[in-house]
């Protein structure tokens, strides 16, 4: 592990080289259970490991409840892991404590999902963007902070009429592009955007997307996508994660996930896109999954998505999968004992 004081320096991290390394990340949460007062266990993560390069973007999804907020959260150190490890540029994120911590998290910054809860309704749009270089004032000199505001707010198609606004003279559009600037200004190379999209309009969304993708392409920043829509994530990612109760289990590049889904989880969610070609509706058949989310507190036996899976057999109860190969794509892992595309048994279109 390189160790802070003899990192290299971040702008100099090449195309493609690895900026972001999760291993084996576990969160639980002590809890109180009901009126008997006893005390359990809330597994939000378990194990999770995930890799990240420059210039892509990661995306993480899944359902509600599956810890891919709780993810965001460890990356940038608002909550610390139970164990396993976080390396930004080579950092342990996971370790790091007081001035080394907010040193390094310059180099990774997160969108919220609410643009409106996520601004200070208090400060105009130049202060919420000029709220972290006030944290860290060696960034950019006071005589330039103004200047800088104005590039930020253009970066993300902002006129500079809006730096004197509060944030309820905006749309939800325009406070999410708040958002994304005050993330820039301490010129990341992570950021970290937790459903940025979930809250907007359609159209407003079909923006922001085409808003990151550009401001990728040109600052040459990596994302962690965070979303449960597969639809989404599809127009940005480079790589998906499926998660799944506090586990990954699925994980590949694009064209590997969306070509050759081999969880049932994954089928159920690609089968939950919008798709108006019904030759294409008909590929992967329509999956409507039964039953609920099992209890992070109490978690089943096995394969955590047994119960809702309709491949599930006897060893699905008995034996948890670890995330395997499929096929000669060694980058293309599942945690499946029955793995594979729709179209074998069990399979049919519901």
């Amino acid at each position: 592990m390189t160790s802070a004081a003899v990192r290299p320096d971040p702008a100099q991290a090449a195309p493609g080289e690895v900026v972001l390394r999760v291993q084996d990340l576990v969160k639980t949460y002590p809890v109180r259970g009901g009126m008997s007062g006893g005390r359990g266990t809330l597994t939000a993560l378990d194990g999770v490991s995930l890799e990240l390069r420059q210039g892509q973007t990661l995306g993480l999804v899944g359902e509600s409840g599956s810890g891919k907020s709780t993810v965001a959260k460890l990356l940038v150190a608002v909550e610390r892991p139970t164990s396993g490890s976080i390396e930004v540029l080579g950092r342990p994120m996971h370790a790091l404590t007081g001035s080394a911590l907010r040193r390094a998290r310059r180099d990774i910054q997160l969108v919220f999902q609410d643009p409106y809860t996520s601004l200070d309704p208090r400060l105009t749009v130049a202060d919420i963007v000029a709220e972290p270089l006030s944290i860290h004032p060696d960034l950019v000199p006071r005589r330039r902070r103004a200047a800088r505001i104005a590039e930020l707010l253009d970066m993300v198609g902002l006129a500079s009429g809006f730096a004197d606004r509060l944030p309820h003279q905006l749309s939800g559009g325009q406070r999410q592009r708040v958002g994304i600037a005050r993330a820039l200004a301490l010129q990341p190379k992570i950021l970290v955007l937790d459903e940025p999209v979930s809250a907007l309009d359609m159209s407003v969304q079909a923006q922001i997307v085409n808003l990151l993708t550009d401001l990728r392409d040109e600052l040459g920043l990596a994302y962690v996508f965070i979303a449960h829509d597969l639809g989404v994530v599809a127009h940005l990612s480079d790589h998906i994660a499926v998660m799944y109760l506090g586990r990954v289990v699925e994980r590949g590049t694009h064209d590997e996930v969306f070509g050759t889904p081999a969880h049932p989880f994954t089928l159920a969610l690609m089968s939950a896109i919008p798709e108006p070609d019904p030759a294409a509706r008909a590929e992967f058949g329509r999956r409507l999954l039964s039953g609920e989310t099992p209890s992070p507190i109490a978690l089943p036996s096995g394969c955590r998505f047994r119960t809702r899976c309709w491949r599930a057999s006897e060893i699905c109860s008995q034996i948890e999968p670890g995330l395997e190969p499929q096929g000669r794509a060694t980058t293309h892992l599942a945690a499946c004992h029955h793995p594979g595309a729709a179209g074998g048994p069990g399979d049919r279109p519901s």
